[in-house]
This record gives C-alpha cells, structure tokens and sequence, in this order.
C-alpha cells in the first residue's frame, strides 16, 4: 500500500489586468502555477518546488509565459515579441485599463498563498488523528507554524495576497488538535493502573505465561510446577504432529504452562504458539486436546483426585482464547468460554508464593 509520495497541481497564484498579446488591453488574467507536493493517502500536504507558471486571458483563453505581464503592447524595433492583434473592420478595440497608460506593466489584484493552504490541510488532519499521537504531532507542529507564516504573508500582502482565512483555520485546528493530544496523553498518564503486586493471583500467572523467555513451568507448588512442565511437554508434542506452523518450521512449538493446585482442584494456563493464526476449526480441536492432555495429567498426580475441580486456559501473547471449566477424568468440560474471569475460583489468594523453574 503507497502511503505517501508526490503529485503535480495546477493552482492560481495571481489574478489582474495585463495587455494581453491577442486580444489587446484591459484583459483579466490567471497566473498559474504548477507545483510538486508531497501526499500522505494522497492528499496533498505540503508544497515542493515549483515545475513552471502560465498566463492565461480570461477574455480570449490564450497562454502565454509569465514574462507577458511584463510587455506593455510596444515591440521596440530590433525585438521580438508577440504584436497586438491591430483593430480592423468589425474589430472593436479593447477599453484599457482605467488610469493605465499603454505600455505599463500588468497590475495583480489577487496572490494565492501556498502556506496558508497547507496549515488548513494539516491542521485538519492533525485534529482527526489527535488521538494517535505519534502522526498528529508531526500534523500540528506543521499546521502551526505553516499557518503562521502564511498569515504573515496575508497581513503584509496589502490586501492582495489570500489565505488569511485559511491560515486562521490551520491555526485553530492545529492548536485544537494539540490539546486533545496533550489531554489524551494526560489521560492515559494518570488513569489507575494496578501494581503487580496487587493484581488477581491469575492475572498474574497469566503475565509470567506470556512474557517468560526461559521458564517454562510455573506453578504455586514443587508438585503444580512438575505438573505444569509435563502438561506443557506432553502439549507441544501433540502440537507439533497435530498443527501444522504457518511458517513451515519444523520446530517443537514452546508452550508455557502455570499450574494452580489446591486442595480439591487443579488448574492449566497455557500460551499457546501462534495462537492468533489459528482458524475457528483448528482453536476448537485444539481445545479439545488442551482438555484431554489435561485431564490425563491431572488424573497420574497422586495430589489429584479424581473428582476435583479442573480448569484449562488457552491464551495468546495478549488475548485469552478459552477457559473451561469441569471435573478430572471427565471426557469433555462442562463449560467454555472466553472470560478469563471464569479462572478466579481457581486462584484464591494465598500467603505463599509461587514458585517457578529455576
């Protein structure tokens, strides 16, 4: 996807009265300019260099150089030049300009400004994406100080040179899309976060699981850790001649497994490898090996019995994909959903630590 670049546009930079080489004097006239500009999504943003400016009459649509403004209908003998076309029969001569004499230069009665016109545009993009903070404040940085040297231009220009308006507007919605940034970005500073210490004991487990680089087995006991450690063995085992990685890797996928055991339940939390890439068909068999594998390796520990309470979590580096709940030994779980909540019962708090793999 192109996201950004450059394009030609064809803009009027002056507007008056010249002689215009075939239609004679007193025309009206557009100076326009074309001039590279740098796009973002292809809008046009910011002005590059200029590729080359024409004249045009308003009254018989001819283009001409912009040196015409500077030729007043006399050819001195010796120069070139375009003549006046001579008036003739059924030929009316054009009025001249009032109080202008012949061979005078053009008069401008309008000038655009480029700059104002980039503030405007800036200025409304960097208030539409304040909140992503990172593009809106390179947008109203711009838009700001565009808009103030094109207002700039505007008051000096003696009434001749536009875009005061639209510098105004750059102005005002750059320094609006600066504010809501700034009390975005307060916002988010101050809101309440909590410490890690005062998290949920599964809200916990669930971070050491998704941020480990080497442990692979935690648990709140010796014996839940040697659980977690074989439930995750025995998982990426499976994993690895029951999926096949989006990347053609032969690798054994890495699962990081917390085991919570307690007196009358026993719970699974693991990271599953690329889980995200998983389709719908591919995450439900998965389940139903997560669930399996677990049930049998709570089944083998002495510390379970055999009907206690059983939970199995599947979640990715960010998102929880499933948490069922239902008894050891039982073939399929008796419930099954994605709020992570559903695990608290599992992981009442304690006065002991967890333990992890050295």
């Amino acid at each position: 996807m192109i996201i950004f670049g450059t394009t030609g546009k064809t803009s009027v930079e002056k507007k008056g009265f010249f002689h215009c080489p075939a239609c004679g004097e007193g025309a009206s006239y557009q100076q326009k300019g074309i001039r590279r500009y740098f796009t973002l999504f292809f809008v046009p943003l910011i002005p590059l260099h200029k590729v080359g400016d024409i004249v045009e009459c308003d009254r018989c649509g001819g283009s001409f150089k912009p040196e015409v403004l500077t030729w007043g209908g006399i050819v001195p003998q010796g120069a070139g030049g375009p003549p006046p076309i001579p008036g003739g029969v059924g030929i009316a001569s054009p009025p001249p300009i009032p109080g202008a004499s012949r061979g005078a230069a053009a008069t401008v009665s309008y000038q655009s400004n480029g700059l104002a016109k980039a503030s405007m545009i800036l200025g409304v993009i960097g208030l539409l994406t304040s909140f992503l903070l990172c593009p809106s404040i390179l947008f109203v940085a711009l838009g700001l100080v565009f808009g103030f040297i094109g207002l700039s231009r505007a008051k000096k220009g003696g009434g001749v040179v536009g875009g005061r308006g639209q510098a105004m507007t750059g102005i005002v919605c750059s320094a609006l899309g600066l504010l809501v940034g700034v009390v975005f970005l307060l916002s988010m500073s101050r809101s309440p976060s909590k410490e890690p210490s005062e998290r949920e004991p599964w809200q916990q487990a669930a971070m050491k699981v998704s941020s480990s680089s080497k442990n692979e087995a935690f648990g709140n006991t010796p014996e839940a850790v040697e659980l977690a450690r074989k439930y995750g063995a025995m998982m990426a085992g499976l994993h690895a001649v029951s999926f096949e990685s989006s990347k053609g890797s032969k690798r054994t996928p890495r699962y990081v497994v917390h085991c919570e055991l307690h007196e009358g339940s026993c719970a699974f939390l693991a990271c599953v490898p690329e889980y995200r890439k998983f389709t719908d068909d591919a995450k439900e068999s998965l389940e139903e090996l997560a669930w399996t594998t677990a049930s049998i390796v709570a089944a083998d520990d002495p510390a379970v019995a055999e009907r206690d309470r059983l939970c199995v979590s599947l979640k990715g580096l960010v998102m929880f994909g499933s948490v069922m709940t239902g008894e050891v030994g039982s073939e399929h779980p008796e419930t099954k959903s994605k709020d992570e909540e559903e695990m608290a019962p599992f992981f009442p708090k304690a006065e002991d630590d967890s333990t992890g793999e050295p």
